[in-house]
């Protein structure tokens, strides 16, 4: 359960609230489970905040510092520009967030669900989206350079157009195992056109599999 005091203070003025983070900076803010649904956050300091199982759905983050926080549920929110460097977002439910230009280099996104969302222009260097679901994924302009995109699912509307990402992991990016490429670096656009590939040669299989189950966010391909 969420700290009650926290909780009160960050339903006054975002103001009021990095003022209190500020005063209080050995403090951990404690919202774990807070109804924060449509809250405006616009700004606030979230560093290293307990997030878990709060509900932040349709919240406003814009701009919001949320490094090394702690989160699950951001289905529709706002994060563009968020600052979520090194946050813990295993497990999340992301699924259609705005996440324009947001900071996630060195985020855990394990197993999160990044279904619909859009993080054109967002920093994911460094980042673990191991087995995570990016079913219609905007990544346009993202900078992909150094992530582990191990078992991740795609599809043919993943938009990976303009993608930064001179290379990547297939296993645990601490023991730099699985590197891709090998040696050196993708050229520029060759990502991209790699998975473009891949989709048109399995593009019948998903054809096939999607008259079977038209639940799309359950449906993908994993690298």
């Amino acid at each position: 359960m969420a700290n009650d005091e926290h909780l009160a203070i960050l339903n006054q003025e975002v103001e009021v609230w990095n003022n209190w983070r500020e005063e209080n900076k050995d403090i951990i803010p404690d919202l774990n489970g807070a109804n924060l649904n449509g809250a405006n956050l616009n700004g606030a300091n979230l560093n290293g905040a307990n997030l878990i199982r709060a509900d932040l759905n349709g919240a406003n983050l814009i701009d919001a510092n949320l490094s090394k926080a702690k989160l699950s549920q951001l289905t529709m929110a706002d994060l563009s520009g968020a600052d979520l460097r090194e946050a813990d977002l295993s497990w999340a439910y992301l699924s259609w967030a705005d996440l324009i230009g947001a900071d996630l280099s060195g985020a855990n996104l394990f197993q999160a669900n990044l279904s619909g969302a859009n993080l054109s222009d967002a920093n994911l260097s460094g980042a673990n989206l191991w087995g995570s679901k990016v079913i219609g994924t905007n990544f346009h302009n993202a900078i992909l350079t150094g992530a582990c995109i191990k078992d991740w699912y795609f599809n043919n509307e993943t938009n990976l157009d303009g993608v930064i990402c001179e290379y990547v992991y297939l296993g645990l990016i601490k023991t730099k195992t699985e590197r891709r490429p090998i040696n050196g670096n993708f050229e520029p656009g060759k990502f991209a056109s790699l998975y473009k590939k891949i989709i048109e040669n399995t593009d019948l299989i998903i054809s096939t599999t999607l008259e079977k189950d038209n639940n799309i966010n359950n449906q993908g391909i994993q690298f």
